[in-house]
């Protein structure tokens, strides 16, 4: 076709003659042709770049975390504290303050005034819900006292006929049992961090403590039970441990990836 300007036919550009498959030998693939990239660097947004993992990594995530929860949770449960109420005796001290004690192993001793006077292994008088040292009446023999669940004392007559004394054990208790002030002789103190004592007697919504007479309290710590829950708290930090670091190595193997 002529040039419109010159009108000079245009020579045709000659013809590029294609590049030829590359042909394999038998029993091969052939190569195929590369792919030409742009010379300029492509740049990522990175707001729109999200980490994909395979169902199998996912899977080994869920579960190394998984018990790691678990044995928290389980944990957790199992080292949590629970308050249990614990009632204390009174006793009066040497100095006429009154003191508490869980020592329950009491005597019959004389008196000042004479009279038989319930007191502890150390001599301190014990005291009823009056307030008062708990004294048994004149010809009543400490053998045929009786102590109640609830703390009342009463005696049994040759005759058998039970009669009450009209005197119950002061029970107290306290909303912080461990803030106690210990003074010795196994005696405490009422301070500011266990609270002010509560009479059973005369404070209302406490649970009501039970007494058990010529009972010996044995301790409250199996030496089997302690040992095995020793064991499974160390099991359990050490499995925790493992997982966090196992997951953080994870991590950081995917944050490689992404890079």
């Amino acid at each position: 076709m002529p040039d419109s300007k010159t009108g000079i036919p245009a020579t045709p550009a000659p013809a590029k003659a294609a590049t030829p498959m590359p042909t394999a030998p038998a029993g091969r693939v052939a190569p195929q042709p590369s792919l030409e990239l742009p010379a300029h660097p492509v740049v990522l947004d990175q707001h729109k770049v999200s980490l994909r993992l395979s169902p199998a990594m996912k899977a080994l995530l869920l579960a190394v975390l998984l018990p790691t929860f678990l044995s928290v949770i389980y944990f957790g449960l199992w080292a949590s504290p629970m308050y249990i109420a614990e009632a204390r005796f009174a006793v009066r001290g040497a100095d006429g303050e009154t003191y508490y004690t869980r020592a329950g192993s009491f005597v019959w001793a004389v008196g000042a005034n004479g009279a038989l006077t319930l007191a502890t292994s150390d001599g301190y008088p014990v005291l009823g819900t009056n307030g008062n040292p708990i004294t048994l009446p004149a010809n009543v023999t400490p053998d045929s006292v009786v102590v109640g669940s609830d703390g009342s004392l009463g005696y049994v007559t040759a005759e058998g006929t039970y009669t009450d004394m009209n005197q119950s054990f002061a029970l107290y208790q306290f909303n912080n049992p461990g803030g106690l002030e210990k003074v010795g002789d196994n005696l405490l103190a009422e301070s500011a961090a266990s609270g002010v004592a509560m009479n059973e007697a005369t404070t209302q919504g406490l649970i009501p403590s039970q007494i058990r007479q010529k009972y010996l309290e044995g301790s409250n710590v199996q030496v089997a039970d302690e040992m095995v829950n020793m064991i499974i708290a160390q099991r359990a930090y050490q499995l925790n441990s493992k997982a966090i670091t196992t997951s953080d190595e994870m991590l950081e193997q995917a944050n490689n990836l992404k890079r």
